[in-house]
């Protein structure tokens, strides 16, 4: 289903142009790398954007998503953004960034909305009132509004409709996710990138857009999770009936493994990812144990693994392999104490940089019990061979969140612009959306 977004500056679509072809750019803030992606719009690829430019840096000032050293976070973003101009080539500028991030605690609330329309028919302004009130009740202090995403429209308490616009009906109702986070540690966050120069455009859920990215339409409509498994915290967005109806996160990250591989060897962080990257492993076979891996010792010279100093494979495995376990046992109880278990967490999709372990995907189904699959955007034409894996999931699910929301306009950040005007604005882009979440 369609869209509603309450903060992001508005949808002005002021990205750049190349050659007169529209131009969207994306930014994904994780808690180790950030990811920017230039596309253009293709109608000749499947997935309607061709990658002209993309760039990954490591994060700096940022930790499990939010900022934490405006300078460092900033030198990050900025570094990100002009590698990506860099390789779309000389004519392409970035001024406005669809964001995907991760910080503030995102939570949805399901809330039952009933109105009724102005009128016989009902009309655009119908149902933009209709969401409006989701955003507008039972508001939570300290707290933003970000989504506001309908589970289907019923007329006149009768079975769901995709597309209510144009029927007759005395009421409309509808089941709305609403998603609100932190308001101060996202407009952390924000800052933090218009210092670059940049404009917000958009602000996505990172966890939902990972799952536009790599579920099927059958696998929205059915009933599937979506599990990212990031370096500061693992993230989860459940789908149903084609829309997001659950969103949770649990504390532990894949920067755990790394700090347990740092501890048990010991070695440096740097050290301790490059070997839970080249050569993590979850389910091992018995000669790992003659396997020997160099590694520097913690406090000696970055030449120092070409000296005695090694790691067996099957040591390196049971550091791993006990600290996937707890996070995937996390993960598995976050998703039975959600209402939607039952429905919507019988199929599970990895993404993230934890994804990439060898073994993860048959330990995962192990504890969850269910089928498990690794989730990659590999629709993405363009998308360089390096940045093709389950971390960059979410910059490729931002481009399919524009697809998803097309037409969609955000209402802007309401402490800064009239609601009113905010929700004529919407209003205009409304059929957009719609006839996107019917396709």
């Amino acid at each position: 289903m369609g869209v509603f977004g309450s903060i992001g500056g508005g949808l002005r679509r002021r990205a750049t142009a190349v050659e007169n072809t529209p131009v969207l750019s994306t930014l994904d803030i994780g808690s180790f790398n950030i990811s920017c992606l230039i596309a253009r719009r293709s109608n000749a690829v499947a997935g309607g954007w061709k990658v002209i430019g993309a760039a990954r840096r490591m994060s700096e000032g940022i930790s499990a998503g939010r900022i934490t050293d405006m300078d460092a976070a900033e030198a990050s973003i900025r570094a990100c953004v002009e590698g990506a101009e860099e390789v779309a080539g000389e004519r392409v500028r970035v001024r406005e960034m669809v964001v995907g991030f991760s910080c503030g605690a995102p939570s949805g609330r399901m809330v039952s909305l009933s109105i009724r329309p102005n009128g016989p028919v009902v009309r655009d302004e119908d149902v933009m009132w209709l969401l409006r009130q989701g955003c507008e009740r039972n508001p939570r202090p300290q707290r933003m509004f970000v989504h506001a995403i309908p589970r289907g429209f019923r007329i006149d308490d009768g079975e769901c409709v995709r597309d209510p616009r144009g029927m007759f009906a005395r009421t409309l109702s509808a089941d709305v996710l609403v998603v609100d986070v932190n308001t101060n540690v996202l407009r952390n966050l924000t800052a933090c990138i218009r210092r670059c120069h940049l404009d917000v455009g958009r602000l996505v859920v990172a966890s939902y857009a990972g799952g536009l990215c790599v579920l099927s339409r059958d696998e929205m409509e059915l009933g599937a999770t979506c599990v990212d498994l990031g370096a500061g915290m693992s993230q989860i967005a459940m789908f149903l009936d084609g829309a997001l109806i659950h969103l949770d996160a649990s504390t532990l990250g894949a920067q755990y493994i790394t700090n347990d591989i740092a501890r048990g060897v010991p070695t440096r962080l740097q050290q301790a990812e490059r070997l839970k990257t080249l050569h993590g492993d979850v389910i091992g076979p018995p000669s790992d144990g003659r396997e020997m891996i160099p590694c520097a010792r913690l406090g000696e010279a970055e030449d120092a693994e070409e000296e005695n100093w090694h790691i067996s494979r099957s040591s390196l495995v049971n550091i791993i392999r006990p600290r996937l376990e707890e996070i995937f046992e996390n993960i598995r109880e976050h998703i039975r104490q959600s209402q939607w278990h039952e429905l919507a967490g019988r199929r599970i999709v990895l993404t993230g940089g934890g994804a990439c372990l060898t073994g993860a995907r048959e330990l995962a189904a192990r504890i969850f019990a269910t089928e498990v699959r690794i989730g990659q955007p590999s629709w993405l034409e363009g998308m360089p061979r390096a940045m093709s894996g389950p971390g960059f999931a979410v910059a490729a699910g931002l481009l399919a969140y524009a697809d998803h929301a097309d037409g969609m306009v955000a209402m802007g950040d309401r402490q800064e612009n009239s609601p009113d005007s905010a929700l004529l604005s919407a209003m205009r882009h409304l059929g957009g959306w719609l006839r996107a979440g019917a396709t």
